[in-house]
């Protein structure tokens, strides 16, 4: 079994002259990976680092997928939500920490799930539905373009 965690050493070596020497080792355990926007995934799908994600309670095949974050939203909040929340999950996946929004990524499947059906939804912005799904939307598109994150 592995864990993560810090680890310092020392190595001392002597040769057949009593000549020593000394190597510190230090090893940490790999930083999280700063998210990437949704146009970085729509326009990358070989940085994929999977071929299907669930929104809502559907799965969606990449190619699918792909064809969401190429559909102009046109004033639908499903479209919206979506295309932040795969870039969210993609993220991720690829290694991005998920803390400062697994909160925001349950509620927007709770919310595509509500709606219920495949994406695009047609759900209008300005009805309570839309406005819920506009807002988790934000905060995955703050997360997307690094502001939620440590260091990116």
């Amino acid at each position: 079994m592995c864990a993560i965690a810090d680890f310092e050493g020392l190595v001392t070596e002597s040769d057949e002259a009593n000549n020593t020497g000394c190597v510190s080792v230090q090893v940490l355990p790999q930083a999280s990976t700063c998210p990437l926007s949704q146009g970085f995934w729509k326009n990358h799908p070989g940085a994929w680092p999977v071929d299907a994600i669930v929104l809502g309670n559907h799965t969606y095949a990449k190619d699918e997928l792909l064809g969401l974050l190429r559909t102009p939203v046109r004033g639908d909040a499903s479209l919206i939500l979506a295309h932040q929340l795969i870039a969210a999950k993609l993220n991720v996946l690829a290694g991005a920490d998920p803390t400062p929004v697994a909160a925001a990524i349950s509620q927007a499947d709770a919310l595509l799930q509500a709606a219920g059906g495949v994406v695009p939804l047609g759900v209008k912005p300005s009805t309570p539905t839309g406005q819920a799904m506009v807002d988790v939307a934000s905060t995955l598109d703050l997360f997307n373009n690094g502001s939620l994150s440590r260091g990116c």
